[in-house]
């Protein structure tokens, strides 16, 4: 007979059972463990919760009965099993006396917190200084403060090849509300793109980043990886030395399935912030990626997908159709409503439709951070042709000051204008080139100055 069935059916035979097992919480290394299995009749379980629960308990207690209170009052605020269950145990076995039992462990735990004190403020002293596991990338010496940041497009093992995009996305959020790094942007990725003579639709796979990074003397480099784990994922990213290639720091999360992959991203990039060495005051202060975005990963993938169609490839029409599905999903998606203003804006739709989706944006701004909350304001401020906004744009770092020198220049400001184009001209960091449009509000203000020389030797 053939054996072709029997070749093909085999792994898939292994590749279901150790799927199905994962689903229940068995992992199986392979398939060779599998068929090892055949010629065993004992198995050893080696740690508690393996076949059980997970949710130990206290049935009982003998003995003095202050000892539980005391040891409950030492560990109720602890996530951990074993804390758990004397939390539990309090409210069952000893509810009638915890006015006394906290009383009772205060004064044998001031001991404790003073020990505990101590051992975190040696870790953050640690820390701050370079040394031991807890030093920071920036303290260490091995990156600089502000250094900028290219994040690669993620690989994926996933069924859903979609979600590489999107991790990618949410991490380039997460991260841009850092006051350690700065990400490069869009418009610096295309031009960057352009001078390698590539079209800027060119996917950032890591080859590419890292020749990328290289070329435009961009210090470090960010990748990442999706990969599936029973009906979960595990995502992890690596801090990479563009020049060197070497890694750095990296970090793994793991998500329980699609609804938790945006947490599992949120932890990652605050854990990364630490890492690299954002005060930890910032980072806890940040707020979280779901708070900063979208809770919904299907209203994030429309809004990634219409970015990346609008941005990159500068399909406006196409990319507007994916910005309304995302706040359509969710109406609370404050940069999807602010991208949906500027595409619609740019395919010259009409002033109600522009104004509609501004105004959301801006009554939705809480539910953005950083830069893009500023973005936000800006954008519903110069719709509405206030003084603010231009104040805005100037005491702003990081707001587009094309977008600045337009404002002034229809306001007649043509030496402000001139002013502020200059300055983020001769501003810009060595290998990273102004973007033309600031070439070209310089010399339309000193066309309306009648500097004609100065903006022929700008326009040269």
């Amino acid at each position: 007979t053939c054996p072709c069935a029997l070749a093909m059916a085999t792994p898939l035979a292994f590749t279901v059972a150790i799927g199905r097992a994962a689903t229940q919480g068995i992992l199986i290394k392979g398939g060779h463990a599998l068929e090892a299995l055949t010629g065993r009749g004992t198995l050893f379980v080696d740690k508690t919760g393996t076949l059980t629960e997970g949710r130990l308990a206290l049935e009982a207690w003998e003995g003095d009965e202050d000892v539980p209170s005391l040891v409950l009052a030492a560990e109720r605020h602890s996530r951990h099993p074993i804390a758990t269950a004397f939390a539990a145990a309090w409210l069952l076995l000893f509810r009638r006396r915890p006015a006394e039992g906290l009383l009772l462990a205060a004064a044998p735990l001031l001991g404790a917190a003073a020990l505990l004190v101590l051992s975190l403020s040696t870790v953050l002293v640690l820390r701050q200084f370079g040394l031991g596991p807890a030093a920071s990338l920036l303290a260490a010496g091995a990156i600089r403060g502000d250094a900028r940041v290219l994040v690669a497009q993620f690989s994926t093992t996933a069924s859903d090849t979609s979600l590489a995009t999107v991790v990618a996305q949410a991490m380039r959020t997460a991260l841009g509300q850092s006051e350690a790094i700065r990400l490069v942007t869009p418009v610096e990725i295309a031009a960057g793109l352009a001078r390698m003579t590539l079209p800027p639709t060119t996917p950032l796979t890591a080859t590419t980043a890292q020749e990328l990074a290289t070329r435009e003397e961009i210090p470090l480099l960010l990748t990442g990886q999706i990969a599936s784990l029973g009906s979960g994922f595990v995502v992890s990213v690596n801090l990479v030395a563009a020049d060197s290639g070497n890694v750095l720091t990296s970090v793994q999360r793991g998500a329980d399935g699609p609804g938790t992959l945006l947490d599992a991203i949120d932890e990652l990039a605050r854990d990364l912030r630490s890492r690299i060495g954002e005060s930890l005051r910032s980072v806890a202060r940040a707020p979280r990626l779901q708070r900063a975005t979208t809770a919904s990963l299907d209203a994030l993938r429309e809004y990634t997908r219409g970015v990346e169609i609008g941005d990159l490839r500068g399909d406006f029409l196409a990319a507007i159709p994916l910005l309304e599905r995302a706040v359509t999903i969710d109406s609370t998606f404050a940069s999807a409503w602010r991208k949906l203003a500027v595409y619609r804006f740019n395919v010259g739709a009409s002033e109600s439709q522009i104004l509609a989706a501004t105004v959301a944006a801006y009554r939705h701004r809480d539910r953005s951070a950083g830069l893009e909350r500023s973005q936000i304001e800006a954008y519903y401020l110069e719709r509405l042709s206030t003084h603010e906004a231009m104040a805005l744009y100037a005491r702003t770092p990081g707001l587009s000051q094309n977008n600045h020198a337009l404002m002034l220049l229809g306001r007649g400001r043509y030496a402000a204008a001139e002013s502020v184009v200059t300055a983020e001209i001769t501003g810009a960091p060595a290998g990273q080139p102004p973007i033309i449009q600031l070439y070209v509000q310089l010399v339309r203000s000193q066309i309306q100055q009648g500097k004609l020389e100065a903006a022929r030797t700008s326009y040269a």
